[in-house]
């Protein structure tokens, strides 16, 4: 026979046990989910940080290539900064080059006989310029580990200028020092590969 005091019904112990149940097979499914959310979320969030720092990097390359490279040649970053130009590179038809190494450098247009280039440095793509910065500067952050920097140069007819390859691969520093790639959880690894063509205007 129930009993109740001013209209209310109180909750009897097996009730009390039923809940408590529910909510110890409920929880650890709802913990699960919001924590796979949440890994995913950081996932997404350093995917875009990469793809942003990568796609500036490549901008930049793509932009000052193509407006401002006259020539190439197999000349280091000291070299090209000096403007002491060697080895001319893709100069004839049905010639490439390939570095990656830091010794691809490109002859400006304006001011003339003034060189840049760009190369790969511990971690990161770093710019040089004679006239801008003699000293390399670094196209992406600290955040960012850079791998796989190649510069290849092809030309396919005498009248026709080169055609300039530019690949690399990048990704989240995870701060893993044997490999900076590579993380500790799943949801810590974002990375991204580019490669590009770029035609140099000969003019």
């Amino acid at each position: 026979m129930n009993k109740q005091r001013n209209g209310k019904h109180a909750f009897t112990f097996i009730e009390m046990i039923v809940v408590v149940g529910v909510l110890l097979v409920a929880l650890p499914a709802l913990f699960s989910i919001f924590f796979a959310v949440v890994s995913e979320q950081v996932k997404v969030i350093r995917l875009s940080q990469v793809k942003r720092e990568g796609d500036f990097a490549l901008g930049v390359m793509s932009s000052v290539i193509k407006g401002s490279a006259l020539a190439i040649y197999s000349a280091t970053t000291a070299q090209c900064t000096a403007n002491n130009f060697t080895g001319p590179q893709c100069s004839v038809a049905g010639t490439s080059y390939s570095d990656s190494g830091g010794a691809f450098c490109f002859k400006e247009k304006w001011p003339a006989g003034s060189g840049f280039n760009f190369s790969q440095t511990t971690n990161s793509i770093s710019s040089a310029s004679a006239v801008f910065a003699a000293t390399p500067v670094n196209l992406v952050s600290d955040k960012m580990y850079v791998t796989n920097f190649t510069l290849k140069c092809t030309r396919t007819a005498t009248y026709s200028p080169p055609i300039v390859t530019v690949s690399f691969d990048i990704c989240y520093n995870t701060g893993n020092s044997a490999s900076p790639c590579v993380g500790y959880r799943p949801q810590d690894v974002a990375s991204l590969h580019y490669q590009t063509s770029i035609k140099m205007t000969s003019y």
